[in-house]
């Protein structure tokens, strides 16, 4: 099946998936994986790779290079099929179509205190600045020198 334009690219399910959640998202999602489940590599199929049940450990370098490989179709192929850039967005900060998603999770985790610590830390430098601020104006308005 194809999308709606003919110079687009071909679609695994009838339409793109919209972002409605519920009866609508299981319908497509059911579509989507049995679709991809003809798609992959000799170790896994795309859907394995969706669901996790792909082998993960004790992989030799070029099992791990294949998996790399079918990990970055399946994902490009899954944000083809979605029209919403909100979920696109969450499914690249996610699993970014990267070979390690728990590293991306990782690194986006470690990314957000960072920020969350320096933007803290801006805002008790600031606060410190502001009251010494203060504190030198009080004392330069109620000292009288004789």
């Amino acid at each position: 099946m194809s999308d709606e334009r003919s110079d687009g690219p071909r679609l695994m399910t009838a339409k793109k998936h919209d972002g409605s959640k519920g009866a609508a998202w299981e319908k497509w999602k059911t579509e989507y994986l049995d679709a991809a489940a003809g798609k992959g590599d000799d170790m896994a199929s795309w859907a394995d790779t969706f669901n996790g049940t792909d082998q993960q450990v004790g992989l030799t370098a070029a099992q791990v290079r294949a998996r790399t490989k079918r990990r970055r179709e399946a994902y490009s192929s899954l944000l083809l099929h979605l029209d919403d850039e909100g979920l696109k967005a969450t499914i690249r900060a996610e699993a970014g179509g990267a070979a390690n998603a728990t590293q991306r999770r990782s690194e986006k985790v470690r990314f957000v205190k960072e920020a969350h610590r320096s933007l803290n830390g801006f805002r008790h430098e600031t606060a410190r600045k502001e009251t010494e601020r203060k504190l030198r104006t009080y004392l330069s308005s109620s000292i009288e020198v004789p």
